[in-house]
């Protein structure tokens, strides 16, 4: 009879969560009733989905960490999401319609067909309801990040390697995929299916949130966000990304972007978060809290980024070694 597997402390493992085993690691391992329980923490989610689990439950809910499990589990999850697929597919889905997020027009469409009420002031309020503004007091561990960057730009003479390993498009797609949703992208036009764990009225706001953000740093980064070393790569990239937009470059349309496709003047945005990381986005958000200051708290610009701010700032956190490091991130200026 082969030996029961025995965990502990800082294992990693695969962990089944409604039938898929995903990659986790045990975070803390307490003892309550004489039994142990161990906390478990799903690889790149959210901690809000940690979970506990008695020792008595591994046999049914663990597997080994091996290659020959994960490779296995990794199927089995690309499998489930094809079958996903199709059924929603299948499914006449309502489509929401929002006047607050006109210019992105995501499709959202419940598993489980239901009509969304629309986006508004009154509804995000009761999203952002106690809800801090996060933005404005990023953790000490954020803060560091901003202290290295500006280190690194203005007595190392270093520069951000652009295009960034994960620029900010990137990073705000892996944040909602920690949620209950699936989001697709054909041409301009986003699609977004999502299960019973999340409503419709709280996707369509966090989509608003992740198009105002796109949408800030792509029209001031030129102008509030940059040191003065870093111009001329601004510049430069400035230039590639409007020949980009000059020549139709299809593959940029097949990659996430949450920003709005036309601006007021009917010109095509410039895409800058497809290119800066996480230092840049930092400084986007220290900017926020003056920018966004004078505007009423229960404005819907207000209202809409509080929706999100503090998961976003947790899930920026807990990634941060993912989306930043200063050996691989940045190079000598010319």
């Amino acid at each position: 009879m082969p030996q029961k597997p025995s965990y502990d402390l800082n294992d990693r493992i695969l962990c089944n969560y409604k039938g898929i085993y995903y990659e986790g690691k045990i975070i803390s391992v307490a003892v309550q009733d004489g039994e142990r329980i161990f906390t478990v923490h799903y690889q790149g989610w959210h901690k809000r989905h940690d979970v506990a689990i008695r020792e008595s439950m591994t046999d049914q809910l663990f597997l080994p960490y091996t290659d020959e499990n994960v490779a296995r589990a990794k199927a089995e999850l690309e499998s489930a999401k094809i079958e996903k697929k199709r059924k929603s597919s299948k499914a006449n889905a309502d489509i929401v319609s929002s006047e607050s997020v006109a210019s992105t027009s995501p499709v959202v469409a419940p598993r489980r067909v239901v009509r969304a009420p629309k986006l508004t002031v009154s509804s995000l309020s009761e999203e952002a309801k106690s809800v801090e503004f996060h933005y404005a007091n990023l953790p000490k561990s954020l803060r560091e990040i901003l202290k290295k960057d500006q280190d690194a730009v203005l007595q190392r003479r270093l520069l951000a390697k652009l295009p960034a390993v994960y620029p900010i498009d990137v990073i705000l797609h892996e944040f909602l995929s920690t949620f209950d949703m699936e989001l697709e992208w054909a041409g301009d036009k986003l699609t977004v299916s999502h299960g019973d764990e999340i409503s419709s009225s709280r996707v369509t706001a966090l989509i608003r949130s992740c198009q105002m953000i796109t949408d800030y740093f792509n029209m001031i980064l030129g102008n509030l966000l940059l040191y003065q070393p870093e111009r001329d790569q601004y510049q430069s990239e400035l230039l590639r990304l409007r020949l980009t937009n000059l020549n139709g470059d299809d593959g940029s349309r097949r990659r996430p972007y949450f920003g709005s496709t036309l601006l007021p003047d009917d010109s095509v945005p410039v895409r800058l978060t497809s290119v800066y990381g996480l230092p840049h986005l930092l400084r986007l958000f220290d900017c926020f809290a003056a920018k966004l200051a004078n505007l009423p708290a229960d404005s819907g610009n207000i209202l809409a980024l509080k929706v999100m701010s503090s998961d976003f700032v947790s899930f920026l956190e807990e990634n941060r070694e993912k989306y930043f490091s200063v050996r691989r991130d940045y190079e000598a200026q010319e």
